[in-house]
């Protein structure tokens, strides 16, 4: 996607990163601890939706 965009994957992951707030992607392990926290902690917790996305909000930024 990034070479048909005329760029290079390092440079398009450096562009995205500018627009999250946390300053990093995300990752698997990021998706897997909110999975482990609601496994655990938080059973009773239902009808949400968690968003792990760094604190970027479609839409919204």
């Amino acid at each position: 996607m990034a070479e048909e965009a005329g760029t290079s994957v390092e440079d398009a992951t450096e562009a995205a990163v500018k627009d999250v707030p946390l300053g990093k992607l995300g990752s698997a392990d990021d998706v897997a601890d909110v999975v482990g926290w609601l496994a655990s902690a938080a059973a009773l917790v239902t009808g949400v939706v968690i968003p792990v996305s760094g604190g970027i909000s479609p839409g919204l930024n």
